[in-house]
């Protein structure tokens, strides 16, 4: 089974999140996605 995010894309999505870090002077401690593409469905 393949993942549903890439490393690319896990590295993408860690950098946005470092960028909004420095930008709001804030620590981000934990970021998850729960809506129906963390499950694999699209969006209706």
């Amino acid at each position: 089974m393949q993942p549903l995010v890439t490393d690319t894309l896990q590295e993408t999505i860690r950098a946005q999140l470092r960028e909004i870090g420095r930008a709001e002077n804030v620590r981000i401690l934990y970021a998850c996605e729960s809506g129906s593409r963390a499950w694999g469905f699209p969006s209706a």
